[in-house]
């Protein structure tokens, strides 16, 4: 995939911004010039070529916000942008697919809509948040898994759509992987890949590089994969362009939480009492959430409004960290911040993105991270405008 656009398409916000990073190899030695569009291709925009100016920035993806959306609803708005996201790609492009790596939201429906779109390939594992797929069958989703050991029956829930790519031919010898992925396509079913590491997805995306007419469909595991096997000039480096934007200016800081995901809650809970313990951390700070999940869903009745709201009331030109897509979405659009460009990935699946109007912002999804991962996300900014 020498020199060839990438264009991702995700389901919420921080996945986007997360694909985006590891399309993008931000955590390499080369990482490449990405951005991240909020509000792109709205409908009856036509599909056209890329122009010279979209090669400034190779990998380019766009959150469609589809996983809140009606099942038909989502799958409507992700077919009216694969036109456009295909042609964005080029004809040696690649266009992929980020899913949601426990399969929230409308990840079904959506990959099956795809593959009746045209052949695609399938690899759902997760490995670096140890979440891997074998025999078909998706391990170590703990929250909300239909099956109280955690596993999820991929191959059944697609049924006779998949056929599953076990990991005997994942790690096989003489191309033996890619003969697997075209017996499946030859069948018209989609090729359903284990992996369990992430040389497991690495062996994938070496297939993919030489099948760029193929939709590839997986996590940020498969996208850093096929990030790895990507080449560009070192003039299409991370944030390549964006300097003119960055003040090192000090800036109040927002830590916004939103989402309901338990491992989001303990994070919160260990900001606030650092913060209440360390007069550094405080100050400046201002922490803005939600109410605990046990009254209300942050995603229902506006909560993510009324997050958004709170921000431009206490702090508008603050450095944002933002947990949950929906989360982060709504206080973007709040914004009218319709891009962003990632620089840096301190943390998996937590990215460091330029915003046009000069804040730094930090997203990630809610279920990622370590305890005290927001306090680190604080400090990590923080000596990112002393630098």
């Amino acid at each position: 995939m020498d020199q060839s656009n990438v264009v991702a398409l995700a389901d919420d916000l921080s996945g986007a911004v997360e694909v985006a990073a590891a399309l993008a190899g931000l955590g390499g030695p080369s990482p490449r010039a990405a951005q991240v569009l909020l509000h792109a291709w709205p409908a009856g925009e036509p599909a056209r070529a890329p122009a010279a100016g979209d090669l400034a920035h190779p990998v380019t993806v766009a959150d469609l916000s589809t996983r809140p959306m009606a099942p038909a609803a989502a799958v409507a708005r992700l077919k009216s942008v694969l036109p456009r996201a295909r042609a964005l790609a080029g004809r040696d492009g690649r266009v992929f697919k980020k899913i949601d790596s426990m399969w929230r939201g409308n990840t079904l429906a959506e990959v099956n809509a795809l593959a009746a779109a045209g052949p695609v390939v399938l690899a759902p594992a997760l490995p670096a948040q140890r979440r891997p797929v074998v025999d078909g069958v998706l391990l170590g989703v703990s929250d909300g898994a239909p099956d109280p050991a955690g596993r999820t029956d991929l191959g059944a829930l697609l049924g006779r759509s998949a056929t599953v790519v076990g990991l005997g031919a994942v790690r096989g010898d003489g191309g033996m992987l890619d003969r697997a992925i075209a017996a499946a396509l030859e069948t018209g079913s989609i090729p359903l890949i284990d992996g369990a590491s992430d040389q497991d997805l690495d062996r994938v995306a070496l297939v993919l590089a030489h099948r760029p007419e193929l939709t590839a469909i997986g996590t940020g595991g498969l996208a850093a994969a096929i990030g790895r096997q990507a080449v560009w000039p070192a003039a299409l480096t991370a944030g390549a362009g964006t300097g003119q934007l960055l003040s090192l200016a000090a800036r109040p800081l927002a830590v916004i939480v939103g989402s309901i995901e338990p491992a989001a809650r303990r994070q919160l809970k260990a900001l606030q009492a650092a913060s209440r313990r360390e007069p550094a951390l405080a100050r400046n700070l201002h922490i803005i959430t939600s109410p605990t999940p046990r009254r209300h869903s942050p995603d229902s009745g506006g909560w993510t409004a009324t997050l958004a709201t709170r921000l431009l009331t206490q702090c508008p030109q603050a450095d944002l960290v933002a947990t949950g897509g929906a989360t982060a979405r709504a206080v973007l659009d709040a914004l009218d911040v319709d891009t962003l460009y990632p620089l840096a990935e301190p943390q998996p699946g937590a990215v460091v993105s330029l915003a046009p109007d000069g804040r730094l912002v930090v997203t990630r999804p809610g279920s990622y991270g370590e305890p005290d991962s927001l306090i680190t996300l604080v400090n990590c900014l923080r000596q990112l405008r002393k630098a």
